[in-house]
């Protein structure tokens, strides 16, 4: 799990999903000002590590938290999300996901 989430745009995503919830690949794309496929390549690894789960949705795939975590992941999260509460750049990114809805 630490090793996936060095990465500081996967640590982004999931900060994101921590605060946001459910979140579109075309959010994330705006949040992070980064391409699509970028966010996706981050996605798979976080999916492919058991944090995340993607859903269909028309042509957009949603992300959340995975709800298959173990007791320990799901304590590093609360950490993570204690830790950033009220951090500017998760202001940032819940403004702008709130200005361009999918």
């Amino acid at each position: 799990m630490f090793k996936t989430l060095s990465d500081p745009t996967r640590l982004q995503i999931l900060l994101i999903l921590l605060f946001h919830g459910e979140t579109c690949v075309c959010q994330f794309t705006r949040c992070l000002e980064a391409p699509q496929t970028l966010v996706s390549r981050h996605l798979r690894v976080l999916r492919e590590n058991g944090l995340v789960e993607g859903e269909q949705k028309q042509q957009w795939v949603y992300y959340r938290i995975s709800d298959s975590l173990n007791h320990m992941e799901k304590r590093i999260l609360k950490v993570l999300r204690e830790n950033y509460e009220g951090h500017r750049k998760i202001d940032c990114f819940l403004k702008k996901i709130s200005e361009n809805p999918c």
